[in-house]
């Protein structure tokens, strides 16, 4: 009698052991760093609505853009997501409107580059017309009188000299 009791005992721990071993082995902490919480919007609480619909209240929640000027709960994800497209549209215009600066100096580069040029062969003519002009007076000193001028400045040292 006292053998079967014991048996039955025992037995009876076995199995309860067993059972308590599946439980655990079924339980894991893993899950935990996984598990996504519910998100929580106290905004639509219930039990903090007559809060949130003091006067006071109302203004924070505007100022920082959490509510309309109707009182009116906004959609943050999609006012970021307009905003995101928004800062972009910026950084679309700033990167294009670099763009035409660079290009704007650029082409002023070379239109002072240009004018350069220019200013330097209009120098270069002038430079070559008075080389010419002087060419041309001194040979037309020296070149039609040129020989009467030696024989003057000859004659006169042969006549100095006699």
């Amino acid at each position: 009698d006292r053998t079967q009791i014991s048996t039955l005992m025992s037995r009876r721990k076995a199995v309860e052991a067993e059972r308590m071993r599946q439980r655990e082995a079924g339980f894991s902490l893993d899950g935990m760093a996984r598990a996504r919480l519910p998100t929580y919007n106290a905004l639509t609480d219930g039990h903090l609505r007559s809060f949130f619909e003091s006067r006071n209240v109302q203004t924070v929640l505007y100022k920082h853009g959490l509510i309309d000027a109707d009182g009116r709960i906004l959609d943050l994800d999609r006012s970021k997501s307009k905003l995101s497209i928004i800062e972009q549209e910026f950084t679309n215009a700033e990167r294009e409107e670099f763009r035409r600066l660079l290009e704007e100096h650029d082409l002023q580069q070379r239109i002072s580059r240009r004018r350069t040029e220019l200013l330097q062969e209009e120098e270069k003519r002038q430079r070559l017309a008075a080389a010419k002009a002087h060419r041309r007076s001194t040979s037309q000193l020296y070149g039609g009188s040129a020989s009467t001028g030696r024989a003057r400045s000859g004659k006169s040292s042969k006549g100095s000299s006699s």
